[in-house]
């Protein structure tokens, strides 16, 4: 697992990550590491339809979080955008940003 970083090497999906509260930047890094065994539960690896994007869902106490990320070869995962959801959909404004650091990614090699 790896997380999108700038241009300038800024790490702006973890930072994204760290300044969600402390119990969805747990309940996603649970996600992460079982995503990572294969361990995930039904509903919480989602394609996001219309987008070349896959999301991680999850939820604590009614609340909802949300990890944009796409896949880098066989190998790697990388983590474009964490958000906390508070609304029914997911807003156009964060499946763009993650589109566009995954364009951004690719554009620079993988890097």
């Amino acid at each position: 697992m790896r997380f999108y970083k700038s241009e300038s090497g800024k790490n702006v999906a973890r930072e994204e990550l760290f300044d969600l509260d402390e119990e969805g930047q747990a309940a996603l890094a649970d996600l992460f590491t079982r995503y990572e065994h294969g361990l995930e539960r039904p509903g919480e690896v989602k394609a996001v339809v219309g987008r070349p994007l896959l999301e991680f869902r999850t939820q604590v106490r009614g609340v909802q979080y949300r990890a944009y990320f796409f896949k880098d070869g066989p190998k790697y995962v990388i983590v474009a955008h964490c958000v906390h959801k508070n609304q029914r959909k997911a807003r156009t404004s964060d499946l763009d940003l993650a589109e566009s650091r995954m364009k951004a990614w690719r554009a620079r090699g993988g890097k």
